[in-house]
């Protein structure tokens, strides 16, 4: 008997696997090199398949717009030592807005998804058997942070200083709370609500221990959108009573556990009292007066560290690191691409209505502002997305408007 293997789905499966590995997976490392060798081979495709068809001139015009300012920014900062991070960036953008034309926005993101749970339940397992694990650790390699280490076991990363938290295959807790933010997101707009629904509780109890602020918001944010767009039968009351009674259990739950604590600390209290939450209040302050004083080419990527801890400095604090993606994009590459690269966000959730078109966006925002993700391939295929044209996602949706009609007919 043989195994019959469509050759397009495993290249597909396969480039899905990468860019999730190089965008912040740390049990596997892939030589610089050779990340880049890949990166160049996949954008220069993507680059000449979409020239060549000429399906998307808009998105070519802004992959053009965004490739100038990169090299606007490299050149005015001398910044020739960096070059490799612009060339990745410029590739990135390229491979993103072939992605949404080529493959399809919702071809990338079941395939995203269904890798992404299939890494949230090895970390589930993992982490409800961390301490059996810990007991064979001797001689796996240690992977070092920049506050804690790891334990690398290939398919999950045990953090030695705090293991009561799950990071998965991630940099960190929240890195991993990001990756499945972006996979609820996708689940609610690409997944039928069969397997939405199987993945959103994987991705809950997933985030419930990452031990993550932000883990702690999307997964009330994860509630508000399902209530609003569950298709399940029964009334619009009936839906909003569930929906709330669910809330409150979620609420209850994360005050249980001390989460609720955890966010009021970070959030109203973390400047006096949590380290995490003054860094990156720190670092953005300092990328905000780098932008101020560089607000078209940013100050590159050479010179970053240095100017941003020179910035904080006079602002009377310490830097230690920029955790924001927007505020470290204009620091490094000028408030221009910042601003289209939110843009292109913004759209990429645009949804019908208007509290779930605000609470996409908000989720859609927020999961990047906790975390550095400038270079991070992941983040371009959702900004082209946004960037490019909207014909699949208007067709997606009235697919979905004429499905909810065709359940409503069979249930009278």
């Amino acid at each position: 008997m043989k195994l019959l293997i469509n050759k397009n789905n495993f290249l597909k499966s396969v480039v899905v696997i990468y860019i999730i590995l190089i965008s912040g997976a740390w049990s596997i490392e892939i030589n610089a090199y050779i990340r880049l060798i890949i990166n160049t081979i996949l954008g220069l495709y993507s680059l000449a398949t979409l020239i060549k068809k000429g399906q998307d001139k808009k998105g070519v015009n802004f992959v053009l717009a965004m490739t100038v300012l990169l090299t606007v920014s490299m050149i005015i900062n001398a910044d020739f030592v960096g070059w490799r991070n612009y060339v990745s960036l410029i590739c990135f953008i390229c491979f993103g807005l072939y992605v949404y034309d080529e493959w399809g926005i919702r071809d990338f993101a079941k395939r995203y998804c269904n890798w992404l749970c299939v890494i949230s339940v090895i970390s589930l397992i993992c982490y409800v058997f961390r301490d059996f694990l810990y007991q064979f650790s001797s001689g796996l390699p240690i992977v070092q942070g920049h506050s804690v280490s790891y334990i690398n076991y290939f398919i999950y990363l045990y953090c030695r200083e705090v293991p009561y938290r799950n990071c998965a295959i991630f940099w960190e807790p929240g890195a991993f709370a990001v990756f499945i933010g972006i996979a609820i997101l996708f689940s609610f707009s690409y997944l039928d609500e069969k397997s939405r629904n199987r993945q959103l509780i994987i991705y809950i109890l997933s985030l419930i221990t990452t031990g993550s602020t932000l883990a702690y918001t999307l997964i009330l944010l994860t509630m508000l959108i399902y209530m609003l767009q569950s298709n399940k039968g029964g009334s619009k009351l009936w839906r909003v009573l569930i929906g709330v009674v669910g809330l409150i259990t979620i609420v209850f739950i994360l005050e249980d556990i001390g989460a609720l604590q955890n966010i009021n600390d970070k959030l109203f209290q973390g400047l006096e009292t949590n380290a995490s939450s003054r860094g990156r209040y720190i670092g953005q302050l300092a990328d905000l007066r780098l932008i101020a004083s560089n607000p078209i080419t940013g100050v590159g990527t050479s010179s970053y560290t240095d100017r941003a801890s020179a910035a904080a400095n006079l602002l009377g604090y310490y830097w230690g690191v920029s955790a924001n993606t927007y505020t470290s994009m204009g620091a490094m590459f000028g408030a221009p691409l910042a601003l289209i690269s939110i843009y292109g966000l913004v759209r990429f959730y645009y949804r019908k209505g208007f509290l779930l078109k605000v609470i996409f966006i908000f989720f859609g925002l927020w999961i990047f502002v906790t975390e550095a993700f400038i270079f991070k391939p992941i983040l371009y295929v959702l900004i082209m997305g946004g960037l490019s044209s909207i014909r699949e996602d208007i067709e997606y949706q009235k697919q979905n408007e004429i499905y909810k009609e065709n359940s409503l007919h069979e249930s009278v």
